[in-house]
């Protein structure tokens, strides 16, 4: 039965060769770029050396803040190296965490 499977896949290959080629390249591309996503995102968050406790580190990249001088209004944004220490109340929730790992930045 499985001899006859390489058999029909031959002779698909022989009478369509550019539909073929072209159905292989589009499968083996899918799978590169699927585990290439998958390695990334393993990459950033699995703790690999030099950085034995990736997997507890905390990312800030946005944050509200808050002042009582004003009212109900409140700061909307992306957290930067220049502003994040001016907002003791992020560094505040981030100290009370069980694992102070801090990174600030860029993801």
């Amino acid at each position: 039965m499985i001899k006859q499977y390489y058999k029909q896949a031959l002779a698909q290959l022989r009478q369509h060769p550019l539909i073929s080629i072209i159905g292989i390249v589009g499968t083996a591309l899918s799978i590169f770029l699927i585990m290439l996503v998958v390695m990334m995102q393993q990459v950033k968050v699995a703790p690999f050396s030099p950085e034995p406790n990736r997997n507890r580190f905390l990312h800030v990249h946005y944050m509200s803040i808050s002042h009582k001088d004003w009212g109900n209004g409140t700061s909307n944004g992306p957290v930067i190296l220049y502003t994040a220490p001016n907002t003791g109340s992020v560094f505040d929730v981030i100290n009370r965490s069980p694992t102070p790992k801090i990174s600030i930045g860029p993801p």
